[in-house]
């Protein structure tokens, strides 16, 4: 790492976020087109916009915690 980099913050953990939408989306989609829309609709609908996200963003508390719950009602509805 070169002295213009920034040094990362150890308590600040990156791309979890990332990593959670993108297993939602393969767990629950499985390369469906429209199942994935009818996701990234109830992502946006939540305050969660899935493009804004990347595995550099770091993590929220909060968006995670509403990840989770997502993830739990697609289970319902998928199982």
């Amino acid at each position: 790492m070169n002295s213009t980099q920034e040094q990362p913050n150890n308590n600040t953990k990156k791309g979890s976020i990332r990593i959670f939408i993108d297993k939602i989306m393969a767990n629950y989609a499985q390369g469906d087109e429209l199942v994935c829309k009818v996701i990234e609709s109830r992502l946006l609908l939540n305050g969660i916009h899935p493009t804004e996200y990347s595995n550099d963003t770091p993590d929220n508390s909060q968006i995670l915690l509403k990840l989770s719950h997502i993830e739990k009602e697609l289970a319902k509805v998928f199982a």
